[in-house]
């Protein structure tokens, strides 16, 4: 399975790690699949570390996913920190859509700097320019 998902009771928090290539039906799989954790142990924070994964994704796949996720019925009150390898144009424009439309979302290349946020806001946290 390129993804796995576990549950941190204690600090009420989805952990999510991908693996391998990533394409759109794995996203749509995963989603499925954290929309059930998230509801079934009422968590709203959640954490996904995608540095192991080989993006499979379109640009224009990747600008949708906040919409696809809005028709999903991923709850807006989820916290959600992205962990990647490099923050690209794609994922600063996914995470400017996401914001747009409500959600709670920021992408990281620090996976500690994401736990810190997706826990607690970091005061006065800003991103480093996206990378080329």
């Amino acid at each position: 399975m390129p993804h796995t998902i576990d549950i941190d009771t204690e600090q009420q928090l989805l952990r999510s790690v991908f693996t391998g290539p990533i394409d759109r039906e794995t996203v749509e799989a995963f989603t499925s699949d954290a929309l059930k954790a998230l509801q079934e142990h009422g968590v709203a924070r959640m954490i996904t570390d995608f540095r192991a994964a080989n993006m499979k994704l379109s640009c224009r796949e990747i600008i949708e996913l906040p919409t696809r996720l809005k028709k999903s019925g991923l709850s807006r009150t989820v916290r959600r920190a992205l962990v990647v390898r490099k923050i690209t144009e794609e994922f600063r424009f996914y995470e400017d859509v996401s914001q747009n439309q409500v959600f709670t979302v920021r992408v990281f290349t620090d996976y500690d700097k994401a736990l810190s946020w997706v826990l607690n806001e970091l005061p006065g946290f800003q991103h480093p320019p996206s990378e080329k």
